[in-house]
């Protein structure tokens, strides 16, 4: 009795352990679209495909439902990788104060680089206050006597007004030791044309509209180039599709429909002074009550002395959607004179090992129900090493709606791969429940005969 048990226990967790969705083999009838990888290939190579936006717009998220399929319908693994260097960081130092002069119109600090160090191109400032606005000269020295004039420029915070702050100087590679930065409070304004450029909609930019203040600045730290500097290659799309108009409350409401994995939405805008709150929505469907707020934030320009300060973007992650509507409060104001939207992406690279001498592969996606693949490449190339590899180039050409596509084949398929699975488990716990049964009556049985 115990060993039937224990039999009926060891099949049940061996089904329990196959997986409802085991690696299938995918053919073109799987995929909308299909292209071809063009060649020729060779044996064991490595390449790399650009994935261009005709791709990406028809794969679902993250590509996961590509599939590269030779001549005998065999999988060919591959790994996607941003084109982005994930291993370039700024080398940074904490300067010590070794100097400090405060006088009425201005403040003098002077600061140290550790023993060893890098040349610079940025010293950022931590500093707790806000609101505020300071010319700064920038000066470097070698033995802290003789000094060098490397920038002139501001740090500023309008945070109670807009998001708008910095609180950085850059300037040319440096590889001084000492450095001095006088703080002044900017009064570099006149009557006139710079009223109008530092007041704006109710925003104040003018030193005389603000508090003068001390600046308590409680870190410096060098970097051997900026933060923002980016690291990364990015592609771009301009949608003509694009609808713009206005609600019943005056905003602009701006409307497309994308499947791009986009990061960034720029806006060409003429106008040369604008201030206007914006929110990014988006949606699965399309339909009117169907849209989920992504983000809000600020679309302006204004001129800050003599520099133009522009934020006429939005950064958001839209992964996983398609429809999106823009909303742009203009209050009293005219609507902005919107020329165009831009949409940007972290540029995509397929990377793929060819498995034999061929001439082409081909290519099928679009069919969301597929599974993520997980294949081995993944764990030889990947986004921490993919720049030590020199890959072959091939293109992936000939985009186009798959016609041997078959809508459903994939699910059907896959439920009766499920129900052949059930059966199994239930037909062992019958069988199982069967001996034991049959067990138990004849020892029943035995125990009743004379």
């Amino acid at each position: 009795m115990k060993k039937i048990a224990h039999y009926i226990i060891l099949a049940l967790l061996f089904f329990a352990a196959v997986p409802v969705s085991a690696a299938y083999l995918y053919t073109l009838e799987n995929f909308r679209w299909s292209g071809v990888i063009e060649g020729p290939l060779k044996n064991s190579g490595l390449y790399q495909v650009h994935l261009k936006d005709a791709v990406l717009e028809q794969c679902s998220m993250a590509c996961r439902d590509l599939r590269i399929i030779d001549t005998n319908n065999r999988e060919i693994p591959y790994v996607i990788i941003e084109n982005r260097n994930d291993a370039r960081r700024p080398e940074t130092y904490s300067l010590e104060v070794i100097g400090f002069d405060e006088q009425l119109s201005e403040t003098r600090v002077t600061m140290k680089m550790p023993e060893k160090y890098q040349p610079v191109t940025e010293l950022a400032f931590e500093i707790q206050e806000i609101d505020f606005r300071k010319a700064v000269v920038l000066e470097g020295s070698a033995d802290s006597r003789s000094w060098t004039l490397l920038a002139q420029s501001q740090i500023y915070d309008f945070t109670s007004q807009v998001d708008l702050r910095k609180k950085h100087i850059s300037f040319n590679a440096s590889d001084f030791r000492y450095y001095r930065l006088t703080l002044k409070d900017d009064k570099k304004q006149s009557a006139g044309d710079e009223k109008i450029r530092l007041k704006y909609q109710g925003l104040d930019f003018s030193v005389t509209g603000m508090q003068a203040r001390k600046l308590h600045i409680s870190r410096v730290m060098g970097r051997t180039f900026s933060e923002t500097e980016t690291t990364a290659v990015y592609d771009e799309q301009h949608p003509t599709t694009f609808r713009s108009e206005q609600d019943r409350d005056r905003n602009t409401v701006i409307s497309f429909e994308s499947g791009l994995p986009f990061t960034r939405i720029s806006f060409d805008l003429t106008n040369p002074y604008f201030h206007r709150p914006a929110s990014l929505y988006s949606s699965e469907t399309g339909r009117e009550n169907s849209y989920k707020l992504l983000q809000r934030t600020s679309l302006y320009r204004f001129l800050l002395s003599d520099m133009i300060e522009t934020r006429n973007f939005i950064v958001s992650n839209v992964s996983g959607h398609r429809f999106y509507r823009l909303i742009i409060e203009n209050g009293s104001n005219p609507p902005l004179d919107i020329k165009g939207i831009k949409l940007g992406w972290v540029q995509k690279l397929l990377y793929f090992v060819a498995l034999g001498d061929v001439p082409s592969y081909t290519a099928g996606f679009g069919n969301a129900a597929i599974d993520p693949p997980g294949y081995d490449l993944a764990n030889s190339v990947n986004q921490a090493n993919w720049q030590q590899f020199r890959p072959e180039s091939a293109e992936l050409r000939n985009i186009r709606q798959n016609p041997d596509y078959k809508p459903g084949l994939q699910k059907d398929k896959k439920a009766k791969r499920e129900k052949m699975i059930l059966i199994a488990i239930v037909s062992t716990l019958v069988i199982g429940i069967g001996f034991w049964l049959y067990a138990l009556l004849k020892k029943v049985g035995d125990k009743t005969i004379p």
